[in-house]
């Protein structure tokens, strides 16, 4: 018995020992003068729920994109991994003999991020949604539209964009906003005539697809070679004026970048009233309502591809536009519009019911795009673990991004034997940098690991030191 309480005295004290020389390690990384700037904190917890890493893991930092998986993977909580949004279509009025429809044509818009999206395998294009509208009016004998193409976008409210996002990440294409009806991701190509001679000034070309109303003010020139792209463009939701400003690397032909849409259902109506006036089908106007329209006769419906593919889609892309009207739709209701506040108090409940301590922890938004977003790595780690409970950890796995090949870490951890057991969400906005996902270490368990860093003043650098980290997470744990 001596000997027994001997062994486990030794084994316990190794143990110690070996955990106060990880954290030395990991110490001296954290120390290093590239990141004396950075606010750390990491938290690694087994699959029981014990605390196998902490370094300042119940400090509140800004989570950045990593916040996409609460987003993401609470909206699977909610209605589960098979549901499909549905965009409706039908009529309020009547169609008389002659084929005047008496009424208004109308499109519900559900919240749907992917829609008039060629990118998510299953989902309907923006071609084929306008060509289908057009079928669906044909088959009822339509042949004018004596009121308007109306476009619902009532499951949301009328605040795409939140309040606490940069203005100068708003009306580019990854600050679009959640609507209640999306097309096309909410975005635009927007073409420069382009020099071989630095500093001349890069002319507009198209817009497309055809944004009616939009105006610039153009003052993008060609950067020095080698300077990339560094043009942004400038604006307010709804607004229809936009400045584009900064340079595009020298070259000939046409250089592309993207734009946020300045009211996407707005957009919409108008070409389908296009689509169908080619088509021979006279439409009177077209206009956007925030008011639901009840009692509509149904002409067909579009259905999203499942949530599941829709979820692993937004966290391999870090797609903030997907997050942020998942978001708003955990908030949505038949009775309620979907809103950022709304659908706060939604989550909030949510983990709050799955034991979370939410004290001090700050949700603004879906996508992580706010800097005002406040969570610890611990509340990441626990938070992560109930979902390993819920779903099974295997089955978390495929809806994280694989390290080495998918998404925003498809090159993270190149050269380290770490690479090829990670799944990992990044995150990284100015000056914050993090990683939150599952590692199955060399002694072959599966844990949970959420690292953060706020404040410092390279990602370059620090992105190499957390590479470093999480090595030895996998090596030593």
């Amino acid at each position: 018995m001596r000997i027994g309480l001997l062994i486990s005295a030794l084994l316990v004290s190794w143990s110690i020992q070996l955990k106060g020389q990880l954290q030395q390690k990991i110490s001296d990384i954290i120390n290093h003068s590239n990141s004396e700037n950075a606010h750390f904190g990491i938290s690694v917890k087994s699959q029981s729920g014990k605390s196998l890493y902490d370094y300042q893991s119940k400090t509140r930092l800004i989570p950045a994109s990593t916040f996409k998986l609460i987003t993401t993977l609470s909206l699977i909580n909610q209605k589960g991994s098979d549901y499909r949004y549905e965009t409706q279509v039908g009529y309020v009025g009547t169609i008389s003999q002659d084929g005047t429809l008496e009424g208004d044509l109308i499109v519900r818009g559900s919240g749907d991020p992917s829609f008039g999206s060629p990118k998510p395998e299953g989902d309907v294009s923006y071609a084929d949604f306008l060509s289908q509208i057009v079928d669906w009016v044909q088959s009822k004998g339509i042949t004018c539209i004596d009121g308007a193409v109306v476009l619902d976008n009532s499951i949301f409210d009328e605040q795409a964009v939140h309040p606490s996002w940069a203005w100068d990440d708003l009306t580019n294409y990854y600050a679009s906003g959640a609507w209640g009806f999306n097309i096309h991701e909410n975005f635009y190509f927007l073409d420069f005539e382009r020099s071989a001679t630095a500093n001349v000034e890069a002319s507009i070309g198209d817009i497309r697809p055809e944004v009616p109303g939009l105006r610039f003010s153009n003052k993008v020139k060609t950067g020095k070679a080698g300077s990339g792209d560094n043009a942004y463009i400038y604006g307010n939701p709804y607004d229809h004026i936009r400045w584009a400003e900064g340079t595009i690397p020298p070259g000939s032909g046409k250089f592309t970048i993207k734009g946020a849409l300045p009211d996407p259902s707005l957009f919409a109506a108008y070409h389908v009233s296009q689509a169908l006036t080619t088509s021979s089908i006279k439409v009177n106007e077209y206009r956007t309502t925030n008011e639901r329209i009840e009692k509509i006769n149904p002409l067909g419906t579009f259905r999203s591809a499942a949530l599941s593919d829709m979820v692993k889609y937004a966290n391999y892309t870090s797609n903030n536009l997907y997050c942020d009207a998942f978001f708003k739709t955990i908030g949505s209701s038949l009775t309620a519009q979907g809103s950022f506040d709304r659908s706060r108090e939604k989550l909030e409940a949510q983990l709050s019911s799955f034991g979370l301590d939410l004290t001090g922890i700050r949700i603004e938004d879906g996508s992580g795009l706010s800097a005002r977003n406040r969570i610890s790595p611990d509340f990441m780690t626990s938070f992560l673990r109930e979902q390993g409970k819920q779903q099974g950890i295997d089955v978390l796995k495929t809806y994280i991004p694989k390290a080495g090949k998918q998404g925003s870490v498809k090159r993270f951890l190149n050269n380290y034997s770490a690479q090829d057991h990670s799944w990992l969400k990044s995150g990284s906005i100015n000056n914050v940098l993090a990683y939150a996902g599952i590692l199955k270490t060399a002694g072959n368990q599966d844990v949970y690991l959420s690292i953060m860093a706020n404040g410092h003043n390279s990602n370059r650098r620090l992105r190499a030191q957390m590479e470093q980290i999480i090595e030895l997470l996998y090596k030593e744990l």
